[in-house]
């Protein structure tokens, strides 16, 4: 029975054959798959995997991450993953518990708190956003670059509207208020630093559209969700 739950366990992680290797005969990510299957062996209801990529590299990380997430998810097991990585709790993780001095301050799914964070140090903690400060009135926040609903946050008072990078889309336009002032390519993306008004703005825009440093911009909001900070 042991033997066969052995090679059951050997199946679901990928490792067939390689039941009688020793841990050095074994590379970086297979170790991590023994790890798991040992992990699986009682078959738990809750498996606790605490920071488990710290100490591999970027590559292999993004590779086992893909992975874990194909075996367990057909076993129907409970996983609980702590990790500072955002990027990975994002595309890993159905719920989120964002924690601060060991209390938890926001739960929900991942697009709960990059949409919709529940105070200023989420909005910063779960990724790049730019923090705009406004007036309310009317039932709307007035920002430098529009107004926008105001959701309930006191009339009168200021506050803050989140605007995510990559809603903000850059027009070149030789009469446009924003000057495009540091420029980052990232393959994928290009991060723009754009000077609005005496407030400096962050987008993010595809690598095919092209923005040279220095150009004058218009900004244009692209649809999506913009809490508004109270």
């Amino acid at each position: 029975a042991r033997a066969s739950r052995v090679g059951e366990l050997l199946s679901i992680v990928g490792l067939d054959g390689l039941g009688a290797r020793y841990p050095h005969e074994l590379s970086g990510g297979q170790q991590q798959r023994v790890a798991l299957a040992r992990a699986l062996a009682p078959a738990p209801d809750l498996v606790l995997l605490d920071e488990p990529w710290s100490n591999v590299d970027p590559f292999l990380r993004d590779t086992l991450r893909a992975e874990v997430s194909e075996i367990i998810r057909p076993l129907g097991v409970t996983v609980v993953l702590v990790t500072h990585d955002r990027e990975e709790a994002f595309s890993l993780a159905d719920r989120i518990a964002l924690m601060r001095d060991g209390k938890v301050v926001q739960e929900g799914t991942p697009e709960d708190l990059y949409f919709a964070p529940a105070s200023r140090w989420a909005a910063a903690f779960v990724g790049a956003g730019n923090l705009l400060t406004g007036r309310v009135a009317a039932g709307l926040v007035e920002t430098p670059i529009g107004s926008f609903p105001a959701n309930g946050a006191s009339t009168a008072l200021a506050a803050e509207v989140l605007v995510r990078p990559e809603l903000l889309e850059l027009e070149p336009d030789p009469a446009g208020a924003g000057e495009v002032v540091a420029r980052e390519f990232r393959g994928h993306d290009v991060f723009y630093r754009v000077l609005l008004d005496g407030v400096e703005l962050v987008s993010h825009r595809p690598s095919t559209e092209v923005v040279p440093l220095g150009s004058r911009v218009s900004i244009r909001l692209h649809d999506g969700h913009v809490p508004v900070l109270d």
